[in-house]
């Protein structure tokens, strides 16, 4: 018992000496002290602990915050968040070692070939980045294997790895035979993780928006959008990126400069017929 009091009205008068009521007023005090900091954090919305600091800092409370020592459980839950993902410090030394691949789709809108989604495959050495439009994503194998008759031809090189999500068109049965029977390891990214195929996601969203300020600047139909993205591809390939220290992936792949016969996108342009047309 501290102290008692008669009510009159709303009121209660304490009828204390000067003594306890001093004894009274210390102990009220040393209580606000032990418990200030929990009852202010709580108050103020739970600010971190930079902020208490300067906070019991100032004249307006002029006390003292142990941040070192000063935990709360609902920070804890209410503030959490998933940790980043490391950035990958890995470069493949040849070309073709690794591919990054990615499916995009479906389009808002169909273009003149009804395409509906597009598949790109990004080569880590050179970042040199092919794309194959698709009428559905059943395609994606197909376009793999005219993708892989490409580089044994052009270039005499296998490809040893694969690196993609884990989306069907992946997983199935007919793609993950056709890798086993041509040597090449599948690596595929856990579920909901598409920051594990970084590579292949950021060229997508490169490549779209390219697409679409070229599309934009003319004010044309979205039909377009296919020839726009090719058209985004081939100038990508022709200009320095930083992952590969200002180089072009075209003279990563090729060894030699491209040569620049570049018109605008939508230009005007007349076209001779034959006379028996």
């Amino acid at each position: 018992m501290i102290a008692k009091g008669a009510k009159r009205g709303r009121l209660f008068s304490l009828s204390v000496s000067t003594f306890t009521l001093n004894k009274c007023l210390q102990q009220l005090f040393c209580f606000f002290l032990r418990n200030s900091s929990r009852l202010w954090h709580n108050r103020l919305g739970h600010p971190n602990a930079s902020t208490m600091s300067t906070l019991f800092k100032s004249e307006l409370l002029n006390k003292t915050f142990d941040s070192a020592s000063f935990e709360c459980d609902a920070c804890k839950l209410g503030k959490s968040k998933t940790l980043p993902f490391p950035h990958s410090t890995t470069r493949s030394t040849e070309c073709f070692d690794s591919i990054h691949s990615d499916v995009w789709g479906i389009a808002s809108h169909l273009s003149h070939g009804h395409f509906k989604y597009f598949v790109t495959f990004i080569d880590d050495f050179s970042q040199f980045t092919w794309v194959y439009l698709l009428h559905s994503k059943s395609d994606v194998l197909k376009a793999f294997q005219f993708f892989l008759s490409y580089v044994e031809t052009q270039f005499s090189k296998c490809i040893k790895t694969l690196r993609s999500d884990s989306g069907g068109e992946y997983v199935s049965n007919d793609f993950q035979s056709f890798l086993k029977t041509k040597g090449i390891i599948s690596q595929r990214t856990c579920p909901y993780t598409p920051q594990k195929n970084g590579v292949a996601e950021w060229k997508n969203r490169h490549l779209l928006d390219v697409t679409r300020t070229l599309l934009v600047e003319l004010s044309v139909s979205l039909r377009f959008c296919a020839e726009a993205l090719t058209t985004a591809v081939h100038l990508i390939n022709r200009l320095s990126s930083p992952t590969i220290a200002q180089l072009t992936p075209h003279f990563k792949l090729f060894g030699h400069h491209p040569v620049f016969y570049l018109h605008n996108f939508g230009c005007i342009c007349s076209i001779h017929l034959p006379p028996t047309e």
